[in-house]
């Protein structure tokens, strides 16, 4: 069994889904503590928002383009036009 600091610091490599670009990220403390299994994060690359998926039974965490990153990449993409 892992200690919540060996599961806090465990980094896991996921890829943007708009760049492809090679990223590093760690659970949220509500995925680490079992209340939800999805975050978000932003391309350091791109600068696009992407959807973080945790799926434990892979103890994997995976970067997907999904509802809510489409959306607020829409809406930072009109804030764009509108300077």
């Amino acid at each position: 069994m892992h200690t919540f600091k060996e599961e806090s610091d465990k980094r896991y490599n996921i890829r943007c889904p708009h760049c492809d670009k090679e990223l590093w990220a760690t659970r949220s403390m509500g995925m680490l503590a079992g209340f939800i299994d999805v975050g978000h994060g932003t391309c350091p690359g791109c600068k696009l928002h992407f959807e973080l998926k945790y799926d434990p039974n892979a103890d994997t965490l995976i970067a997907q383009d999904g509802e809510m990153s489409q959306a607020r990449n829409k809406h930072l993409s009109n804030r764009e036009v509108e300077k």
